[in-house]
């Protein structure tokens, strides 16, 4: 069975992009970034929680990743209300890739409080930003599924149905994912052909 997991990859990104683009001297809420990461990454939520809010009150600048951080840290420790407003407060942000991250977070999330239309929702609002990412593309489809089995295990005119049913919306939703993904090996197997014929 595949799981659906938290994508973390940025927490890590988000500090070492910061880092790299700001001067070489660390001030005080780098270095309670890179600690909150470095306690988060041994399970230290609690130790990560206080770094992070002592980051949040001494940086201007990083405020998002900060809150992104945060929110990652709330929802492991099952503080679902908390993580939320955490990740809402960083929608407004310019950064695509923390945009995705967050997106990506918000639809495991609806995921597994059984929000499935949510979590569909915001699914489908990452791929759109990101729509080579295929963990987005798997969650999708197995939001699509778990969908089409609640359907199918409602009861109607007394029984159940045996098959979930197909709607139109998720039709669709799967037909574009699987168009996106024969566009890029199409692309892929052209370039690796255009490449081949100047070989020689």
């Amino acid at each position: 069975m595949v799981r659906m997991r938290l994508q973390f990859y940025a927490l890590l990104v988000g500090t070492f992009v910061m880092l790299l683009t700001q001067s070489c001297i660390m001030g005080q809420s780098r270095w309670e970034i890179l600690q909150g990461n470095l306690a988060f990454s041994r399970g230290d939520y609690h130790q990560a929680t206080l770094h992070y809010l002592d980051a949040l009150k001494d940086s201007t600048e990083h405020q998002d990743w900060i809150r992104y951080n945060l929110g990652n840290v709330y929802h492991s420790l099952g503080e679902t209300e908390a993580s939320s407003r955490m990740w809402k407060k960083t929608e407004t942000s310019q950064d695509q890739e923390l945009l995705f991250a967050v997106l990506f977070n918000q639809g495991v999330a609806a995921y597994e409080a059984g929000k499935y239309r949510d979590a569909l929702a915001v699914f489908r609002r990452a791929l759109n930003l990101n729509p080579k990412h295929h963990g987005v593309k798997v969650n999708l489809e197995l939001t699509q599924q778990k969908i089409g089995t609640s359907r199918a295990e409602t009861p109607s005119s007394g029984s159940t149905q045996t098959a979930p049913p197909k709607t139109e919306d998720n039709a669709r939703v799967l037909d574009y994912v699987r168009l996106k993904e024969e566009r890029f090996w199409l692309s892929l197997r052209k370039d690796q052909v255009d490449a081949g014929e100047n070989d020689w």
